[in-house]
């Protein structure tokens, strides 16, 4: 059974990990702050600002939520 047996981890923080149960634990990342970025980016491209696309590095967290349970470290 889930946290005992096993865990569950997601990826995108979509709506669906709030309201499923146990919630599952997940990464959030800001899509509307990534759209952004890439409209950005390609219209510094193609107003000839810049060659090719760049890196652009935006922030995430961690969401924590039942899907997952602590651990004893063994020394």
């Amino acid at each position: 059974m889930c946290p005992r047996d096993v865990s569950v981890a997601g990826f995108d923080d979509t709506r669906y990990a709030s309201v499923s149960y146990p919630r599952p634990i997940t990464i959030h990342q800001p899509m509307v702050e990534m759209g952004r970025a890439m409209v950005g980016v390609l219209l510094d491209i193609l107003s000839g600002k810049v060659e090719s696309a760049r890196s652009v590095a935006l922030g995430h967290r961690l969401v924590l939520r039942e899907s997952t349970q602590a651990i004893a470290l063994v020394p």
